[in-house]
């Protein structure tokens, strides 16, 4: 139930930055199929890493503590931001989609 209610707050805070976005990994076979034990969340976001500003907002709103030291230059070489919840424990990848592939997903 942690997972879901903190899904819920990022779902609501990406929609009022009208940010596209799909969970993806194990947070998504909890809610589509069989549930397993996992502490993490994957979220592939509708946005190019040049508006990383847009999601460090969000981040901040949701008091999430941001998991590495050079922000920029770490999403840069891996297009993922790294978050925690200290609050339940979780920690969250922001995934910024580098490839069509993972663009037209989120189209779908």
């Amino acid at each position: 139930m942690e997972a879901t209610k903190l899904l819920k707050k990022i779902a609501k805070h990406l929609s009022l930055e009208n940010t596209e976005y799909m969970v993806i990994g194990e947070q998504a076979v909890l809610i589509y199929k069989d549930p397993r034990l996992t502490k993490d969340i994957d979220i592939t976001l509708g946005l190019h890493i040049d508006q990383l500003e847009k999601i460090l907002k969000i981040g901040r709103k949701l008091k999430l503590k941001i998991l590495v030291s050079d922000i920029e230059n770490f999403v840069k070489e891996t297009f993922v931001l790294p978050v925690l919840d200290q609050k339940t424990g979780f920690k969250i990848d922001f995934i910024f989609p580098f490839n069509e592939y993972k663009k037209q997903l989120l189209k779908n």
